[in-house]
């Protein structure tokens, strides 16, 4: 039996994904993981944040959601709680500047489901 706490647990998690680059790849991984989670009575919260910035327009190779600007695009991840619209306020003020069109998805592969941050938090 390996006992880790909820901060290695993340690190963990955020470190196996850095090796991971197709969709299914992604999909494998967090089956493997969630599966560890159920084992283990652990609800992991996850939400990718995706923005433009209102002063800086994409790059023409931009395609959605394929291909979107990293440095436009994070990921939340929590095991205390749901993610509230605070924790994405929070992240925003820190890593954008203008953020306009803020959009979220629980898809852990960052490609379906993505709506609204009103829409979500509404």
């Amino acid at each position: 039996m390996i006992t880790l706490t909820n901060e290695e647990y993340t690190a963990v998690v955020t470190l196996a994904r850095r090796g991971q680059t197709t969709v299914e790849e992604i999909v494998r991984l967090e089956a493997f993981f969630l599966d560890i989670e159920k084992r283990n009575n652990l609800k992991r919260y996850l939400l990718w944040i995706q923005w433009q910035e209102a002063d800086t327009p994409l790059q023409p190779t931009t395609r959605f959601p394929e291909k979107w600007p990293p440095e436009y695009r994070r990921l939340l991840e929590r095991l205390d709680r749901a993610i509230a619209s605070a924790d994405v306020d929070a992240l925003l003020s820190k890593e954008a500047r203008k953020p306009v069109t803020v959009l979220v998805t629980q898809d852990p592969a960052g490609v379906v489901g993505w709506t609204t941050y009103s829409a979500y938090f509404g």
